[in-house]
């Protein structure tokens, strides 16, 4: 469900419906926040728009900061401004939306929810309606219209396909995995620091007292290794069972089991023993920044090339995103220039956002192609930084 909102969410931002047409000589005043050719934004629209948006992005669970609602309430209005410019230009080519399409849109969209009460559920938490949502979709429906036309179809020929997947048949390898279960062990130096004593001690002396917390610590984990080693070293012991009872990591629960993993999804020292270890193999504690480890290693599976009969549609499709996404950068700087349009209102500035836009604009015109693989590996990235199986 929360997949699914989340991308209404994202479609609600790119297809912002453009507010109503404004004779072209309306006086500018406070009630008017952006010009585009002959049309106006009103202050009163973009708020409503602002407003529904706030609630799709919190019926999410989600609670920005000051200056990321001011991110969003940014980029609704620029994709209101755009929408215009869009409007404008359909009206010159004479592209126009029909019922049947937007119904089909709307109906695969609703499709992805889990069941109708969950799409009900979705549209009271949010403020939504039917109506705005297809609305919604007339917008996007009229971009897509658009940009083809600008543009020309998006085509990507088989040569293509095989010239990518054979320049970068590297990226197409599933890389060895292995299997594993561990037992953590935590070092609390916190239960052992004086904090009483630390609150007025000079530096020397807070530099000493951490130090015994350290000693204590070390000592105190050593203990429960020693005991856990004692249990692993049982006849007929059980590592799942002594996990579930001895281990004070998450996956305690599951006996330890970490599934299989690549080598870089897990931190340098605890991937090193599990994929230098023969299958069944248990080691010794190994240190890292999570605690003392045991683990042991299940089984390995080796790196497979995948074949470009395997991979081709996939290679197909995320060309043809690539396409598109140049094709919508280009449909826009020819609207910008065709069709004037003016913001009247400022945003505070964020310096970070604006080298971190820099940077996706740089990375989207010569990076890697964007394919399903770079969304894995931002998700062990992410996976990495959360270290939820450590």
């Amino acid at each position: 469900m929360r997949k699914t909102a989340l991308l209404i969410l994202t479609t609600f931002l790119l297809t912002l419906p453009a507010c109503k047409k404004d004779e072209a000589n309306k006086p500018v005043g406070d009630n008017i926040v952006a010009i585009v050719g002959s049309k106006t934004i009103t202050k009163a629209e973009y708020e409503k728009k602002v407003e529904q948006s706030m609630a799709r992005y919190r019926s999410l669970g989600k609670h920005g900061s000051p200056n990321m609602e001011n991110r969003i309430k940014e980029n609704i209005l620029r994709r209101m401004v755009e929408n215009l410019m869009f409007i404008e230009k359909a009206e010159d080519l004479g592209i126009k939306v029909t019922n049947d399409e937007i119904n089909e849109r709307f109906n695969k969209q609703k499709a992805a929810f889990e069941s109708e009460e969950a799409y009900k559920s979705y549209i009271k938490n949010t403020g939504t309606s039917e109506e705005s949502l297809k609305k919604d979709i007339s917008m996007s429906l009229l971009r897509e219209k658009v940009i083809e036309k600008l543009a020309g179809e998006v085509v990507v020929s088989d040569e293509e396909v095989k010239s990518y997947f054979d320049a970068n048949s590297d990226r197409y390898i599933v890389p060895e995995e292995v299997h594993a279960r561990h037992i953590l062990v935590r070092i609390d130096r916190l239960k052992f620091i004086d904090t009483e004593a630390m609150k007025n001690a000079d530096s020397e002396t807070k530099a000493k007292l951490e130090k015994e917390a350290d000693a204590k610590a070390e000592a105190e984990a050593m203990d429960k290794i020693k005991k856990i080693k004692e249990e692993l070293s049982k006849k007929d012991a059980d590592f799942a069972k002594v996990a579930m009872e001895y281990s004070e990591g998450p996956t305690a629960p599951k006996g330890g089991d970490l599934g299989f993993f690549s080598k870089k999804r897990m931190v340098k020292e605890f991937s090193d023993i599990a994929f230098a270890q023969k299958d069944g193999e248990i080691s010794d504690a190994v240190k890292t920044r999570y605690g003392y480890h045991i683990i042991q290693t299940l089984e390995h599976k080796p790196a497979v090339q995948k074949t470009f009969e395997e991979e081709k549609e996939d290679v197909r499709r995320a060309l043809e995103n690539r396409k598109k996404g140049e094709q919508r950068r280009n449909a826009m700087r020819i609207l910008k220039t065709e069709i004037k349009s003016e913001i009247l209102i400022e945003f505070a500035k964020d310096e970070k956002l604006e080298d971190f836009k820099k940077n996706m604009r740089k990375y989207r015109e010569n990076g890697p192609l964007n394919d399903r693989r770079d969304m894995k590996n931002m998700e062990h990235i992410k996976h990495k930084r959360r270290s939820q199986q450590q």
